[in-house]
């Protein structure tokens, strides 16, 4: 194998695509969450947490990929695919049920999930970090 980056697809996709990564996506992250169970009962926390972590960006893809079947132009279409690789924009939702347990009923009340300024994106990734390595 060649040392070279792997090219890296940043062009639309078929619905049909859309529909087989959406999937994909879906599918992984249940496996992860699988995964992610049997390392937490076998007393593996910080793994098992990565791996939970994980899972969460792996079902936050799925929203980036109907937003790339969206896409209305290239920048959109660019900003799609920078979106569907970063991290910090798969895991936004993760502290949605804790807005939900406080009372969050409204659009209005979601908003912070959203502003770029959050850092929670920015904390779950740093502790899926920790997990992994030293």
């Amino acid at each position: 194998m060649s040392a070279e980056k792997l090219e890296q697809y940043k062009g639309r996709l078929t619905p049909k695509h859309i529909a087989q990564g959406i999937n994909a996506a879906l599918q992984n992250a249940q496996r992860l969450t699988e995964d992610a169970t049997i390392l937490l009962e076998a007393g593996r926390f910080p793994s098992a947490l990565s791996l939970a972590i994980l899972a969460i960006e792996e079902a936050g893809k799925v929203p980036i990929l109907r937003g790339l079947a969206l896409a209305r132009n290239d920048r959109d279409l660019a900003e799609g695919w920078r979106d569907y690789r970063s991290h910090t924009k798969k895991n936004a939702m993760w502290t949605i049920v804790d807005h939900v347990m406080k009372g969050a009923r409204k659009l209005e009340d979601f908003r912070s999930l959203f502003d770029p300024g959050s850092e929670h994106p920015r904390i779950l990734d740093h502790v899926k970090q920790l997990g992994f390595y030293t």
